[in-house]
């Protein structure tokens, strides 16, 4: 037997021969192959609000100067509203200020990975950049004009969307698949001591059996988040209606809504691969040609990619036929 070639050296009778190369014939069939098309769609939303009254007082007594201060409760930050009353007495003057800050922020995430390949063998999609990160930074014995030299150790962490799968395809349209599935992207961080980004990460690794054309979700997460920080002056912060003047307060909500769609199709035949190609081409062209030539400024009441177009399946829907 020649495996290479794909050839088998026989030796025997004419009807021997006859019955081998029946046999061979129901068993020398291609492997099947297998469309997997994954959705992944993820939105959060993030609502931060600060408020805060300060205080400072200074008055001028015998012998020195008397001050108290509230300063600190509450931070200015840009995009909010900043106001400060002075009033000056003949001894002294009474400051209030009041910071007032709201923000509010939406990520819609909506990828649909597709991958083609052969049962029983393993395939990746890789889509995605390398994200420099600095691990380590201190300061080296050289100098240059006065200023010290910093040394830096920086890697490159592997970001987009990636997926590994590897189905494996049953007589009955059943089809086993292993799968690692993962979206990371880097987000802006604005609070740490090394200047790194950070990295929003979903990544899910499981097993499933499925039948063909079955939708099946691989994997969600619902997550509500609510904080509130209170602080002032003790006792005066919590009198009603009055003890706003004495308090900062900082309410924060987050919101996560995560859901990932596994379907897996059985290519069967050169017809199905031309139904795929012509499906996944048909929907590339047609947002080009639904943008056009035109750009245009992006406002916040207008959707990026709005689309009318339905989803098309990939390939033709056929029933399984029996090995």
């Amino acid at each position: 037997m020649d495996a290479i070639g794909n050839r088998l050296l026989f030796r025997g009778t004419s009807s021997e021969y006859q019955r081998l190369r029946d046999t061979l014939v129901q068993l020398d069939q291609p492997a099947r192959q297998v469309l997997v098309e994954l959705t992944i769609a993820e939105v959060t939303l993030t609502d931060e609000t600060r408020f805060g009254v300060e205080w400072f007082l200074e008055q001028t007594i015998s012998g020195g100067t008397l001050s108290a201060t509230t300063e600190g409760g509450s931070s200015r930050q840009l995009g909010g509203l900043g106001a400060v009353a002075t009033h000056v007495f003949s001894r002294g003057r009474v400051e209030a200020a009041l910071n007032a800050f709201a923000s509010n922020r939406n990520l819609n995430i909506l990828s649909t990975p597709r991958i083609f390949t052969r049962s029983g063998n393993e395939a990746e999609i890789l889509v995605g950049i390398d994200v420099p990160i600095i691990t380590s930074q201190r300061a080296s014995d050289n100098q240059s004009g006065g200023d010290t030299d910093v040394l830096q150790t920086v890697q490159y962490r592997q970001t987009g969307i990636i997926l590994n799968v590897r189905p494996i395809v049953y007589g009955d349209g059943r089809i086993d698949i292993s799968l690692y599935q993962e979206v990371s992207s880097q987000q802006p961080n604005t609070s740490a001591a090394i200047n790194s980004p950070l990295i929003l990460n979903r990544s899910v690794s499981t097993q499933i059996s499925l039948q063909e054309g079955m939708t099946a979700v691989i994997g969600g997460l619902m997550q509500d988040t609510y904080t509130r920080d209170q602080r002032g002056i003790p006792g005066l912060k919590d009198l009603p209606f009055i003890g706003a003047a004495f308090r900062s307060e900082e309410v924060t909500g987050d919101k996560v809504e995560l859901v990932i769609l596994l379907t897996p199709y059985i290519v069967r035949d050169d017809d199905d691969v031309e139904a795929m190609t012509e499906a996944l081409t048909r929907s590339v062209n047609g947002a080009l040609r639904q943008r056009g030539a035109q750009v245009y400024t992006l406002y916040p009441w207008r959707a990026p990619f709005a689309s009318s177009r339905t989803h098309e399946r990939p390939i033709r829907r056929t029933p399984p036929t029996p090995n």
